[in-house]
Parts: structure tokens; C-alpha cells; sequence
């Protein structure tokens, strides 16, 4: 996001969504199909991975209660 600089901790990921772009919430991705991270307390992102499934994958093996819908 330019030069904006965050971090997620994978263990706070809840949810994982494949899907468009979102109505709400940060979007540091400039395609607009993607996938929407809920993480936190009820907070979103929306990433453009370049291998989706190879991302939820990875992220998955770290943290095996994340939920794919």
C-alpha cells in the first residue's frame, strides 16, 4: 500500500474468502479478483496473491483452524 507498512499475524487469520473486491476494508492490491483475509477483531484485507491457492496453502500450514469459504 504504498508506503504503508502493516503486518498480520497468521494466527489471528479466522477466515479466508476467495472472491472480488470488497465493498469495505484495505485493499493493497491493484487486480480485482482475489481473495479477503478476516483477521482480528472483525478486521479485513483483500490481497491478490499471484498463486491463490499456493497462498491460502502456505497459510494454512501455519495456521490449520483458518476457514476457506
Amino acid at each position: 500500500m504504498g508506503v504503508f507498512k502493516s503486518s498480520i499475524n497468521i494466527d489471528q487469520i479466522k477466515y479466508i474468502t476467495k472472491g472480488d473486491y470488497p465493498v469495505a476494508g484495505n485493499r493493497p492490491a491493484l487486480n480485482l479478483k482475489g481473495i479477503k483475509i478476516s483477521y482480528g477483531s472483525g478486521y479485513l484485507i483483500f490481497l491478490s496473491p499471484q498463486n491463490v491457492e499456493k497462498f491460502i496453502y502456505d497459510l494454512k500450514t501455519v495456521n490449520d483452524k483458518i476457514v476457506v469459504r
